[in-house]
């Protein structure tokens, strides 16, 4: 029987240490409670644990050249044909079989 796998996430905390200094880091756990556990053993007294937020730029996925030039093309394409400004894009968005541009 395959064990199921644990989704596990990157949380940011802020803590006090023993001596009372503030101090702050992430730490991959599965929830916030396990962190602060975790937190705890490291001899640190958490005070905020949340789930560090996902970036909307910064998610991994970037445009590569090959879609930029096939935009550029289509919108070309479409200017020539007398189409507005505003319609080409959304319409070679749309065409776009990446996600990254399809958005």
């Amino acid at each position: 029987m395959a064990a199921k796998a644990l989704k596990t996430s990157v949380f940011v905390w802020e803590g006090t240490d023993k001596k009372g200094g503030k101090i702050k880091g992430e730490l991959t756990g599965q929830s916030p409670a396990l962190v602060k556990a975790q937190l705890r053993k490291q001899g640190i007294n958490p005070l905020k644990v949340r789930k560090k937020p996902v970036s909307l730029f910064g998610a991994g996925k970037k445009i590569k050249p090959v879609d930029i030039a096939l935009f550029t093309r289509q919108m070309a394409t479409m200017m020539k044909a007398g189409c507005r400004c505003c319609s080409p894009s959304t319409s070679s968005a749309r065409a776009s079989t990446t996600p990254t541009c399809a958005s």
